[in-house]
């Protein structure tokens, strides 16, 4: 019988962001955040999040270490069916609309599933959505730490298929500055083009 993994951390209803990654989803929270198509990025301060590292060099990930930059953080695992593919190829489609500020944005996988996702197939995952940045895992407590630091969820859920197990997991993009602080909880079905717009927002902030 498959082991359930339950990580849930409740802050408030205004700061929940569970969105399930694949699975029927539950529904949204009341706010934050989540562009519609068309409409400005107002960028948020939140109390979750913070400073973290993952991984073992060469393939390891450390927040601090990316100061200056934007970083685009979204949990998820390789074998993912549906979220997980299509939110990769949005966000590497995003860094693309950026030009020139392509190379001060950063995008980090964390895989929820490290008794499956190796370093090596992160690595090869990753390099196929063309993404400027990393996928990164570590060990259950590291992770399960890590999820509950972000406000976030997974679970995993037995499956008849010949692919294994599945998991159930946020889908947020969180949009972190470079001082590290989260800004924005985009959904996985957010436009490319409303995801670059918040990158350019940290970036190329308004003077005032």
């Amino acid at each position: 019988m498959a082991h359930v993994m339950w990580v849930r951390l409740a802050i408030g209803v205004a700061a929940m962001v569970w969105t399930c990654g694949c699975s029927p989803s539950p529904p949204l929270p009341a706010s934050g955040g989540g562009a519609s198509s068309g409409s400005a990025i107002e960028l948020q301060q939140f109390e979750f999040g913070g400073d973290f590292a993952l991984g073992d060099l060469p393939r390891r990930f450390a927040l601090a270490e990316h100061r200056g930059e934007v970083v685009l953080l979204f949990f998820g695992y390789t074998y993912c069916p549906d979220i997980c593919p299509t939110t990769l190829g949005t966000i590497a489609r995003a860094q693309d609309l950026l030009g020139a500020d392509r190379a001060r944005s950063f995008a980090a996988f964390v895989s929820v599933d490290p008794g499956r996702d190796t370093p090596a197939r992160l690595a090869e995952y990753t390099a196929h959505f063309g993404v400027r940045g990393i996928g990164v895992t570590g060990s259950k407590t590291e992770i399960d730490a890590l999820v509950q630091q972000y406000n976030a969820y997974y679970e995993i859920q037995a499956s008849a298929s010949a692919m294994g197990y599945t998991v159930d997991h946020t889908s947020r993009i969180f949009l972190i500055d470079g001082a590290g602080k989260v800004r924005y909880l985009f959904r996985s079905t957010d436009r490319a083009e409303d995801i670059a717009a918040g990158v350019r927002a940290l970036l190329h902030p308004p003077v005032s």
